[in-house]
Parts: structure tokens; C-alpha cells; sequence
């Protein structure tokens, strides 16, 4: 048995939840690649610093 709501306003329901958020702060179309490169850049960063220098690996971590 469907609910009054989904039986009277379904339509205007699914076009609501299909466009409620604007395309600028939409996930959507979120880029990727920059996360991939920025995520994988970081992680060099910290094996680089952790094997040139490990006083300031130690104090990065206990901070």
C-alpha cells in the first residue's frame, strides 16, 4: 500500500529531489583526479619526510 504523499505528489517529489541542489555545490560533477593527485601527493610528502627526517616525523605525529 503506497503512502498518501507518494500517490498525490510523487512527481512533483522525484523532480524536487533530482534538481533541489544547485550544479555549483553538487557533488556531482566532482573532479577526481584532483583528489586522486592531491591525496597521493601528500601521502609522497609523508613517506619522503618520514625517511629524511624522522625528528620531524616524531614531532608531527605526537602533536
Amino acid at each position: 500500500m503506497r503512502s498518501y504523499i507518494t500517490t498525490t505528489e510523487e512527481t512533483a517529489l522525484i523532480h524536487r529531489a533530482e534538481h533541489r541542489v544547485a550544479a555549483r555545490e553538487s557533488c556531482r560533477d566532482l573532479n577526481f583526479k584532483i583528489l586522486h593527485i592531491a591525496l597521493w601527493s601528500l601521502i609522497a610528502v609523508v613517506i619522503l619526510t618520514s625517511a629524511f627526517a624522522l625528528a620531524i616525523t616524531f614531532l608531527t605525529f605526537a602533536l
